[in-house]
């Protein structure tokens, strides 16, 4: 044999064994080739209401974390608070001045019916006075009556018994007689009656016909003495009110002057995913302002059988390629989810791959250091990838 004969031969058999060395743990692996790529996506919102003063960062630029994304300013709270706290002053003022008015109003009738109250009192009395005079004439011009009538009677007897005249004149002495002692006592019950009634109207309470406790001048005057002691109370609540709204605005009034101001930041070191607000643009609190990629943990979802899974744990070493790319990643797997998983309250930027019967879902976690390079690219979120999950003894060989 010759020379170099046998040395083609062996540098057949050396590239022979370097082929078995190095397609021998691939042979034994499993490549799934509908993987995708996915980062934790984080909104950023508006803390406060207002204006956005600054622009927000343009889709794909790169932010570190702590950086300043924008400032909203907001004066619409104070000033509404001041608006409306002078609104109520205004109002409280103009509902004094009516409070005041009607007040006077009340005190004005007030002294109008004492006055009244008094002259109809005054007046009854003299008019009381007047009647038990009456009353007392009438009396003794009956027992004058009386006592002249019952002489008639004695004089008729002696004049019947005599014959000189008829007993019909006699009886009529009687009835005459009988008349003068009723109406004395009817004079009488009168004049008992009128003292009642004035010392009754002397402390304030009139008795007459149609008329059992006070005139209706009285009444109209105790309802006005209510009415008066409710207009106080509430002018002095308005009054106390009043104060302190005067209080609260030498407190808001300053406060308002002064513009809100919040300066947004952002929460980590990313890429602009989605932006929602520009500059000059009225927000709310708590709207979202932009999305950032978070690219500091970039993973790949990738559907296997259940199978598979079965021989996998978390922590155990796979390799990840971006379809059309030759680079390869390490990676470990990092989760392996069921069909039937609560996914996480987390927001990704893409959506995971569709999951067939008897399938699991593998979250193959890597990082690369040049992530950040070309931050248009967005890391390769969304990108398919190709995913080889290495068996336990290529793994092995491998590592040997």
């Amino acid at each position: 044999m010759s020379a170099s004969r046998l040395i083609r031969i062996l540098i057949s058999l050396a590239i022979i064994i370097g082929a078995i060395v190095v397609l021998y743990p691939r042979i034994f692996s499993e490549i799934r080739s509908n993987g995708t790529i996915n980062a934790r996506v984080v909104t950023v919102q508006a803390p406060i209401s207002g204006t956005i003063l600054r622009d927000l960062p343009d889709v794909g630029s790169l932010v570190d974390d702590g950086a300043l994304l924008t400032r909203i300013t907001d004066d619409s709270e104070s000033q509404g608070l001041v608006s409306s706290l002078t609104v109520e002053r205004d109002f409280l003022t103009a509902r004094i001045s009516a409070l005041e008015e009607r007040l006077s109003e009340a005190v004005t009738m007030s002294d109008v019916l004492d006055r009244r109250v008094a002259r109809y009192g005054e007046s009854l009395l003299e008019n009381l006075a007047y009647r038990a005079r009456e009353a007392t004439a009438r009396r003794e011009y009956w027992q004058a009556l009386l006592e002249e009538r019952a002489s008639t009677v004695k004089r008729n007897k002696d004049l019947v018994a005599k014959g000189a005249i008829t007993a019909v004149r006699l009886e009529e002495a009687r009835s005459q007689l009988s008349q003068a002692r009723e109406e004395i006592n009817r004079a009488q019950a009168d004049i008992d009656r009128f003292d009642q009634e004035l010392k009754s109207a002397k402390s304030g309470v009139f008795i007459s016909d149609g008329q059992n406790d006070v005139p209706y001048s009285q009444q109209r005057l105790d309802e006005l003495e209510i009415r008066k002691s409710d207009l106080k109370l509430e002018l002095a609540e308005t009054r106390g009110r009043l104060t302190a709204i005067g209080e609260q605005l030498g407190v808001e009034g300053p406060r308002a002057e002064r513009r809100q101001l919040a300066t947004v930041r952002s929460p980590l070191k990313g890429i602009v995913w989605r932006r929602m607000a520009s500059a000059n643009l009225e927000v709310t609190r708590n709207n979202d302002l932009l999305k950032i990629l978070d690219c500091s943990t970039v993973f790949a979802e990738i559907a296997i059988s259940e199978e598979t899974a079965e021989t996998l744990n978390v922590g155990d070493p796979v390799t990840v390629r971006l379809q059309g790319s030759a680079t390869y990643y390490r990676a470990e797997v990092r989760e392996i989810r069921g069909t039937r998983s609560v996914t996480p309250g987390f927001e990704y930027a893409a959506a995971p791959p569709l999951l067939k019967k008897d399938e699991v879902l593998l979250v193959a976690g890597f990082s690369s250091d040049d992530v950040y390079a070309q931050p248009e690219s967005f890391c390769g979120v969304g990108r398919r990838a190709e995913v080889t999950i290495e068996s336990k003894s290529a793994a092995a060989s491998g590592a040997n």
